[in-house]
């Protein structure tokens, strides 16, 4: 699976290597449709050649196809052959917005309500909704960072009460240590400017 947005001239690949990629545009289910059409499957294969998991923005706002347009795109899948195997959204503030995180869910399943009994699955929980339990009733979730033993943002309590740990650290020695007078840029687009004099 790929969890992150796939372009519609993509596509090819994903069949070619068996990959299902998330689609957050017409254009990409497109792409789809068009890869899948002459392709020839040998053997036999756990994954159905040409599934997708179609991403719903909720309010991210950041990729995804909006809520009304679900029905269609659903309807194009189903004509076109693309198999969907999932729907899914992204929450954009789950470790401090309880309240946009529950407007997003009730937006996700009213958008979802007529896949809910089908083979579909659904996911929307990310690691703080993991942690916050939003989310983990539906059919998969996507723990992310916290795989990796880090907390998400704001998360640094209810993380470490979970008993997850780090699995890697970052550890180095400073190449260079240089003083800079007072007004001093710094760095690419000269962004810092030193504030004391050393």
């Amino acid at each position: 699976h790929i969890l992150g947005s796939i372009q519609g001239w993509e596509m090819p690949t994903c069949v070619e290597y068996s990959l299902i990629p998330t689609v957050s545009s017409f254009d990409a289910v497109t792409g789809m449709a068009e890869a899948i059409k002459n392709i020839k499957v040998v053997g036999e294969n756990d994954i159905r050649i040409g599934s997708v998991h179609i991403k719903v923005d909720t309010g991210l706002s950041r990729n995804g196809i909006v809520p009304r347009d679900l029905p269609d795109i659903m309807t194009y899948c189903q004509n076109s052959g693309v198999h969907v195997e999932g729907i899914m959204t992204h929450f954009s503030d789950s470790w401090t917005n309880q309240q946009l995180t529950q407007v997003q869910m009730a937006t996700f399943l009213k958008a979802v309500k007529s896949y809910q009994s089908s083979d579909i699955k659904l996911h929307v929980a990310n690691s703080t909704a993991v942690l916050n339990g939003i989310g983990t009733d539906l059919d998969f979730i996507r723990p992310g960072i916290g795989l990796y033993g880090v907390a998400p943002f704001g998360q640094q309590e209810r993380f470490q009460s979970s008993n997850l740990q780090p699995i890697a650290s970052l550890k180095c020695t400073p190449i260079l240590v240089k003083q800079h007078c007072r007004g001093t840029s710094i760095g690419y687009g000269s962004k810092y400017k030193v504030k004391d004099e050393y």
